[in-house]
Order: C-alpha cells, then sequence, then structure tokens
C-alpha cells in the first residue's frame, strides 16, 4: 500500500510537506485564495457537494485532461468545483480562455493553501495531483491523491463514492 503523504513522478519518491487533509475534517479557510482580486469564503457555497481538484501545472497534458473531465463531471452533477494550482492567476486564465471556459481557477503561488491541505511538494514547489471531496456541511467525505503523478485522478471512483452516499 502506498503511503498517503507520498507520491511519484517518473519512479522518484516525492515527500508531501505534511499529511493529507484527513477523512471529516472541515474544509480550510480559502482567505488565501484569490480571483478577481476577492477571496473566496467558504461559507457562501451552498452546493451538495464542493471538489476540490489539485494539480502540479496546467500546461501539461494530464493537468489539462483533469480539469476538463473534473469540469464536465461537476457541471452534469452540480457540484461546485475548485481548481487549484501554483500556476499564475495569468496561466489559468489564459487555459480557460483556450478552452472557452469560464471556470474557478485559484492560484496558489507559493502553496499556502496547498499546505493546508497537506496537498504541497516542497522539492518541486508544486501542487500534488488530488481531489478532495467535501459535503454540504464542507466535512472531507472522499480523498484521492493520485500515485503516480502521471496519472489522472479516477472520475469512475468519485462517482461510484457519490452514488454510494
Amino acid at each position: 500500500m502506498k503511503e498517503p503523504n507520498k507520491t511519484e513522478i517518473f519512479k522518484i519518491q516525492l515527500k508531501l510537506q505534511k499529511e493529507p487533509l484527513e477523512m471529516g475534517a472541515q474544509i480550510p479557510g480559502l482567505q488565501s485564495l484569490m480571483i478577481d482580486d476577492k477571496p473566496l469564503d467558504t461559507t457562501q457555497l451552498d452546493a451538495p457537494y464542493i471538489l476540490i481538484s489539485t494539480f502540479p501545472g496546467i500546461n501539461t497534458k494530464v493537468c489539462s485532461l483533469q480539469t476538463q473531465h473534473m469540469v464536465k463531471y461537476c457541471e452534469e452533477h452540480g457540484i461546485y468545483l475548485l481548481n487549484i494550482s501554483t500556476d499564475s492567476y495569468e496561466a489559468c486564465n489564459k487555459w480557460c480562455l483556450a478552452q472557452n471556459k469560464d471556470i474557478n481557477f485559484y492560484s496558489d503561488p507559493v502553496g499556502i493553501y496547498l499546505q493546508k491541505l497537506g496537498l504541497y511538494i516542497p522539492l518541486l514547489k508544486k501542487a500534488a495531483r488530488a481531489v478532495l471531496l467535501f459535503n454540504k456541511e464542507h466535512k472531507l467525505v472522499y480523498r484521492e491523491v493520485v500515485n503516480p503523478m502521471t496519472h489522472e485522478p479516477s472520475v469512475q471512483l468519485l462517482d461510484a463514492f457519490i452514488k454510494g452516499q
């Protein structure tokens, strides 16, 4: 069994800064994440589920595919999606324009919020590839930290979990 605080890329083991958020944990405050120069207030999010999707860099094939697949799934199921990476706001915005999508991208360039989630890789100064699902009470109910990072999170496993609720 793979350790939850480690991931790998090209068979190189990478350690996360700390353990990923534990099941049942409350969604950390998002004051450090900005969009349109405004912080996100999680108390205002009213959805049956909130999905946080993290990835190392939007301008790579796997990250782009992960984002496309998670956006499609969340749109189809009424799930509020937050995409978080260390990419700049400009890089995220450019990707959205190229995809003709208006989605919630949050830039965390120094990993402050990613560290709260336990999904920051100090050696790379990047986010681990993961999905975290929070229920309407904002408690963590599903987590997948992808290992190896060259793979996408499983939409099928996420869907099976949600359907089993």
